[in-house]
């Protein structure tokens, strides 16, 4: 239940945003401070505090807990579906690694907030963003 809510909080601030912003083809560069929290049907929401940061179509970051989510850096694109993280570390195999940043997140924007989710089976991720 807590997921169909948090999805149509999402797809309703998706909703809002897309009339400001009907064709979203770069995001502003800079640093970016926020949350990331990750829902799922067999877990309760957990939580993190973020940085991120975009310069030159390459991406930085951190989380306030250990591979939770897992940012290092990399690079990114946006496209027409929102934007493309492709993350260059190296990891161990000791953690979920669909934790990394990477892969196709669709883009909320609202002046100085960015709002990334990305969608799989049962699992929504949500990075909740400000600009510094």
């Amino acid at each position: 239940m807590m997921k169909r809510i948090t999805f149509l909080f999402v797809l309703g601030l998706t909703l809002a945003c897309s009339d400001e912003t009907p064709e979203l083809t770069s995001i502003e560069e800079g640093t970016y401070e926020g949350t990331f929290t990750r829902s799922s049907d067999r877990q309760r929401n957990q939580s993190a505090n973020v940085i991120l940061t975009f310069e030159d179509g390459a991406f930085t970051g951190a989380s306030d807990q250990q591979k939770f989510p897992a940012i290092c850096r990399g690079s990114y694109e946006v496209n027409t579906s929102g934007i493309l993280f492709s993350d260059s570390c190296i990891w161990t195999a000791d953690f979920d690694w669909s934790l990394i940043l990477s892969g196709q997140f669709s883009i909320a924007k609202d002046r100085d907030n960015l709002i990334l989710t990305k969608s799989r089976e049962d699992i929504i991720d949500i990075y909740q963003l400000t600009r510094q």
